[in-house]
């Protein structure tokens, strides 16, 4: 640790108190910190999805209703792929980007919000994601225009 510099020790120290901070205000509830987060702001644009209880839940991670509700989160500007998961396993898809996430569609890029997100029936993920490996958004099969739009302002 010697090595670091005075910079670097603070950002790695604020790192961690953002992540307590963020814990505190119940935004992120596991050590998958990105994941909890997309999740947390899927809430605030979905007001009518709940949050599964249990994090380990197989399949799918929220409900709107009876349906069962995948999410997913990417900020990646290198990321070849977002798996999808099993679409056998949720009735909708919510894939949520940021304005730096590779996986944009091109006319979104335009609008510069901070958040993108993207619904899906699984019908339509199994219709127009499937590869031999499963189910995957890469960068060249690109989808529709958002949703939603949301700026963090907003929250």
């Amino acid at each position: 640790m010697d090595d670091l510099k005075i910079e670097q020790k603070d950002a790695i120290t604020n790192f961690y108190k953002a992540i307590k901070l963020l814990k505190e205000k119940n935004v992120i509830r596991s050590k998958i910190v990105f994941g909890d987060i997309g999740e947390f702001l899927a809430t605030i644009v979905f007001k009518n999805l709940t949050l599964v209880k249990e994090k380990t839940q197989s399949g799918y991670d929220a409900t709107i209703e009876q349906k069962k509700v995948q999410i997913k989160f990417s900020d990646s500007f290198d990321t070849k792929n977002i798996n999808l998961g099993d679409p056998n396993m949720y009735d909708e898809l919510i894939v949520i980007l940021t304005k730096e996430s590779s996986h944009i569609f091109k006319d979104d890029k335009n609008l510069k919000k901070d958040f993108y997100f993207y619904h899906f029936t699984n019908i339509e993920v199994k219709e127009k994601f499937k590869i031999n490996s499963g189910y995957t958004l890469s960068k060249s099969k690109h989808f529709k225009m958002a949703s939603y739009v949301l700026n963090i302002e907003n929250i």
